[in-house]
């Protein structure tokens, strides 16, 4: 099933017989680029004949031209944004890349592949187009799912089943929705970002690949400007991808060949994530950072619907995630999660006008440990509020943080003595869970 991604992506081209023996040279961080087309160059200028997000091929057609120079046709295709280059390499194609374009494919995230210039391009083709083709019906097939579920009328509970268990989804578990909301980080509300088909494809795919990397089950679609996720709270032991992380060797001028005249790229290393109490929080949270990053003009706030055992109670947990992300726009949130669970009490601090309030409450209860944290660098904000959502439980404090729990004992001590308070009693941990949520969403 192509990795169980929505789209074709530049990893999944280890996936085609025709490139059983493809070498990644660099550009690692774009495997996940996805790929709607191949054109084959033919022209010193890629510019009239492509629209992105295709794969550049690079044979004997366009390297046998007088003007053929491999860093400008390379650079011109990370600009018209395509999805990376796949190389025919041999004695009388092409036999170095300069050190410089390998760093630049790298920084971009555009991948480079080599591939023997004896195979057959005919091949190549015909497998890729069956490939993205039957990508993209998969897709529309997770897209269907998601929308029938979400925004469905008259539920079949027994052919959402069906459908589910078709796209290897664990529809019987139980279910959270997360829901995630773009929008223009530019002031002007009016403005909205422009998230083509293929750049929500990519933000689709990178996303399930970092919930693909922790062995977690989720399905998504997209709507507008919003991705809308649906998955289980149950962990699984699934089969990682192989090509989760390659390494190549940049410092040097690439002589592609050693004395055997074989392709000399550096192996592939492969390796396994291990699955997280908190993992879901923690893959979104890295979703939020590194899409930021990668699109500065864009920002977004992600919610949380609470988890249901009941196909036609979904939509609920839909329907509260949309909460979350109404509550995030009034308060003018950027790059926030969330969670309905969190939701009740932040719907009475939002309504009051006088925000002098709740600052003064918030100092009055947390402001010794804001400030020993600044002055540390330490983070027992953070401490304190895991150990609160987790009913004050060492044990599970421990594994949230990924931190022995004698490091928790000694923190909840510090805290205790930091803020003149016991955390044993029920009105001081409510006060302290009040202030944090309004020290983490209201100011």
């Amino acid at each position: 099933m192509l990795g169980g991604l929505f789209m074709f992506q530049c990893k999944d081209l280890f996936t085609l017989p025709s490139l059983t023996n493809v070498k990644l040279l660099c550009g690692s961080e774009g495997l996940n680029n996805v790929i709607r087309w191949a054109y084959k160059a033919e022209s010193l200028s890629l510019k009239n004949w492509v629209k992105g997000h295709e794969l550049l091929i690079i044979s004997g057609a366009i390297i046998d031209k007088k003007d053929f120079n491999i860093s400008n046709l390379i650079s011109e295709a990370i600009e018209l944004n395509l999805s990376g280059a796949l190389l025919l390499v041999g004695d009388n194609y092409i036999k170095s890349i300069p050190k410089t374009t390998i760093k630049l494919c790298d920084k971009k995230g555009f991948p480079i592949f080599l591939i023997s210039w004896n195979t057959p391009l005919v091949n190549i083709f015909e497998e890729l187009g069956h490939a993205i083709v039957l990508s993209s019906s998969i897709s529309q097939s997770r897209d269907d799912l998601v929308s029938s579920i979400i925004f469905g009328n008259d539920l079949n509970k027994e052919r959402l089943l069906l459908k589910a268990e078709e796209l290897d989804y664990p529809l019987n578990l139980s279910q959270s929705v997360f829901l995630i909301n773009f929008f223009n980080n530019s002031e002007n509300e009016q403005s909205k970002p422009s998230l083509d088909e293929f750049k929500i494809g990519d933000l689709k795919n990178f996303l399930l690949s970092l919930f693909n990397e922790e062995n977690f089950n989720v399905v998504l679609s997209n709507y507008g400007n919003n991705i809308v996720g649906l998955y289980t709270s149950s962990q699984h032991n699934l089969p990682m991808n192989n090509d989760s992380q390659f390494k190549s060797n940049d410092d040097f001028s690439h002589n592609l060949f050693n004395e055997n005249n074989k392709i000399n790229i550096a192996d592939n290393t492969y390796f396994k994530t291990i699955n997280d109490p908190n993992i879901c929080h923690e893959i979104l949270n890295k979703f939020i950072t590194e899409t930021l990053n990668k699109y500065p003009y864009i920002n977004m706030n992600i919610g949380i619907g609470k988890c249901y055992f009941s196909i036609d109670q979904i939509q609920k947990s839909f329907n509260e995630a949309s909460k979350c992300i109404s509550l995030c726009t009034k308060l003018k949130h950027k790059g926030k999660i969330l969670s309905y669970n969190e939701i009740g009490i932040l719907q009475v601090f939002s309504e009051i006008e006088r925000q002098d309030l709740l600052k003064n409450y918030r100092n009055e209860m947390l402001n010794p440990l804001i400030i020993h944290d600044k002055k540390n660098k330490s983070n027992l904000i953070q401490t304190l509020k895991v150990y609160l959502k987790n009913d004050c439980n060492i044990i599970n404090t421990s594994k949230a943080l990924n931190i022995h729990r004698n490091t928790i004992k000694y923190r909840i001590n510090r805290i205790e003595d930091i803020l003149n308070v016991s955390l044993s009693d029920s009105f001081t941990k409510l006060n302290l869970y009040n202030a944090l949520l309004i020290h983490s969403f209201i100011l």
